[in-house]
């Protein structure tokens, strides 16, 4: 795929604790795009790559500053480059739970759901620790004999984790059409295409919103950053009918405290949580 713009690309090497602030600048420049890849012998850090159109640069810098890192600029990003085709190469389908989530259409093997999501500008591919963690959520749940009833899946992006539930309805107890918001439009319309992509577009409702819509809904799922989820928790508590179940990733370990703080202060409590490296996904459960 040829850009339209003249994009640039740089890296750093930063602590892991700062990856949410990275991710948040994603959701400052829509025409971000960022990497984030581990450091061979270096648990603590994270080498994060972004690329930009070059008249974004003075911000990009700007925000390394703040972070007290230093970017090493790459240049100009080739424009003859299929990136799409490279990105597919360089994200081989994985298994998580009951499902296997393929950027490049193989097919499932046997007992497995099958979910293709095609690489994108929407997040959600599938690989990143907060989503593996809310796909093993779901899966707990089920376990647990929790009927999924209405579910909203609120910060979709590329509507990954309402499609798991689509696929898995049967077993989940899905009862009307899955809710999936996002604040970004392009997200919005790839997620519409990914549910139609996996024939589940009967199942999920693609929808622009900044705030959780009332619902209510019997499960409510949240793979965003500490800020919103804090910011927005008395929408998404009021979201959630008593007695359900709020599934929220997209925050670190050392952020735990103070997203329990707000949450249990709401009234809820916290049945299950896992960790993958330093990022967290957790259940919450609403008073009945």
């Amino acid at each position: 795929m040829t850009q339209d713009v003249n994009l640039q690309w740089a890296t750093c090497v930063a602590p892991v604790g700062l990856a949410a602030n990275f991710m948040a600048l994603t959701e400052q420049q829509p025409l971000l795009a960022l990497d984030v890849g581990e450091v061979t012998d270096d648990a603590t850090h994270y080498r994060f790559t972004v690329w930009y159109p070059a008249d974004v640069w003075p911000e990009v810098e700007a925000f390394g500053v703040a972070q007290g890192v230093v970017w090493q600029p790459g240049g100009d990003v080739p424009q003859d480059v299929d990136y799409v085709a490279l990105t597919r190469a360089n994200f081989p389908p994985l298994a998580v739970a009951r499902w296997w989530i393929a950027r490049n259409g193989e097919p499932a093997p046997e007992g497995l759901l099958g979910l293709q999501v095609a690489p994108n500008q929407a997040f959600g591919s599938g690989e990143h620790a907060t989503t593996s963690g809310c796909l093993l959520a779901i899966d707990w749940l089920a376990a647990q004999g929790v009927r999924f009833g209405r579910v909203l899946d609120f910060g979709a992006g590329s509507g990954i984790l309402a499609l798991a539930v689509a696929k898995d309805a049967a077993r989940l107890g899905v009862q009307a059409p899955i809710v999936a918001v996002d604040n970004d439009a392009p997200s919005v319309a790839i997620c519409a295409e990914n549910a139609a992509l996996n024939g589940v577009a009967a199942q999920v409702v693609s929808l622009l919103g900044e705030v959780p819509p009332q619902g209510p809904f019997d499960v409510v799922l949240a793979n965003i950053l500490l800020q919103p989820l804090c910011e927005l928790a008395p929408q998404l508590v009021a979201a959630v009918v008593p007695g359900g179940m709020l599934v929220m990733s997209g925050f670190l370990a050392h952020q735990a405290d103070t997203l329990a703080g707000v949450y249990q202060a709401l009234g809820m409590a916290r049945v299950w949580r896992h960790r993958e490296k330093e990022w967290m996904a957790e259940i919450w459960q609403k008073a009945a």
